[in-house]
């Protein structure tokens, strides 16, 4: 190989490692859907780094999520970079149901199911 073909193998190795840390930081801002199949109404969702102690804000405000419906949470750009592991917190009928270690980075859905009065989650 000669020095110029060096050079621009070494530069084609060099953009295949920044678009791949691109596509790293773009999965680490990752959206996600909650998914209602409680069969009732999701009045407070929560989700906070599993490394924090506090929750922080109701990502739904003074809105709910009624069964059968879906709730979107946008992170902001550069937001808890480098963080993919959460804790998700919903409440329904008073009662706090709590999912630890969610890794956001690898899924776009957490949907909760309800039977016989138990909270179960699915993350697709």
């Amino acid at each position: 190989m000669n020095r110029r073909s060096f050079a621009v193998f070494g530069l084609f190795a060099l953009g295949l490692v920044a678009s791949s840390n691109v596509a790293d930081a773009q999965r680490i801002d990752r959206n996600f859907s909650v998914v209602n199949h409680t069969g009732d109404t999701i009045t407070h969702l929560y989700v906070s780094p599993s490394n924090q102690v506090a929750w922080g804000p109701d990502q739904l405000g003074t809105g709910v999520i009624p069964n059968g419906g879906s709730h979107t949470l946008l992170f902001r750009p550069g937001n808890y970079r480098g963080q993919c592991v959460f804790d998700v917190r919903i409440t329904v009928n008073g009662h706090n149901n709590d999912v630890h270690g969610i890794n956001l980075c690898s899924i776009t859905t957490l949907t909760f199911n309800g039977e016989d009065g138990h909270i179960s989650h699915e993350a697709h």
